[in-house]
């Protein structure tokens, strides 16, 4: 199935905009509005975005998942190399009537993914969690309707998960973009394969503790994110009284 990644330019107004955030419904603050702010107006960075340079590898991708490294797993690189630079030949019908975990075959030669994807040398190709908060420069860049854009959107409208590399490469590959790889969201993967674990008010004392502006997965529970927002809030009063 192909997915559309173009981002939409007319729905966006660089004078009036100096930041976004990327959220989900399952993503709640775990800061004041005041603190998120103050701390993306006085930043150095254009972007806070979970990013590493993608190349050729062979470690093996454990059958149980990552578990709580997720990202940061070795593995994980081949996973994303095989997602968005080699060139697979897929078996999936195949697989699935057997029952196979491994569902194509992948060519992996440094020829054949340069000269078919637009990861040639002067490109780059970077991956990682989707979740993204930048600036106004950060999304005129994303927008950007040039030539090396116009190639990395062709190219992800073709692969699996293209949400995990796009604004990764694009940004990553324009040098005067500093980037955070700190994306500011809390998650826990222990014990988890595809999804975070749903966070609850046990949570609640790390959340608050963490540098973090967000934090997912929540389950919708109106009285215990009412319970958040006023830790949030005593957590900010206590601070500004000190």
């Amino acid at each position: 199935m192909k997915c559309q990644v173009r981002p939409r330019r007319e729905k966006y107004d660089r004078r009036t905009v100096r930041c976004f955030v990327v959220l989900s419904a399952a993503d709640y603050p775990t800061k004041s509005a005041d603190y998120i702010l103050n701390d993306l107006y006085s930043s150095r960075f254009h972007a806070y975005l979970d990013h590493r340079l993608i190349t050729p590898s062979t470690e093996r991708i454990p059958p149980e998942g990552f578990g709580d490294q997720n990202y940061i797993h070795p593995a994980w690189i081949t996973l994303a190399f095989e997602r968005y630079m080699a060139l697979g030949l897929g078996y999936f019908k195949l697989a699935n009537k057997l029952g196979l975990r491994k569902k194509a075959v992948y060519l992996r030669s440094p020829f054949r993914t340069q000269r078919f994807t637009p990861f040639n040398g002067d490109i780059k190709c970077y991956a990682g969690d989707f979740w993204l908060t930048g600036d106004r420069t950060t999304a005129a860049s994303l927008l950007e309707q040039d030539d090396q854009n116009n190639k990395i959107y062709t190219h992800f409208s073709k692969r699996p998960v293209p949400d995990e590399g796009i604004n990764q490469t694009i940004l990553c590959n324009r040098e005067s973009l500093s980037i955070c790889p700190d994306n500011k969201r809390y998650a826990d993967w222990r014990g988890r394969t595809n999804h975070p674990r749903s966070l609850t008010v046990t949570d609640f004392p790390t959340l608050l503790v963490s540098e973090d502006h967000f934090a997912r997965k929540f389950v919708f529970d109106p009285s215990a994110l009412r319970e958040l927002d006023v830790l949030v809030d005593a957590k900010v009063e206590i601070k500004v009284g000190r």
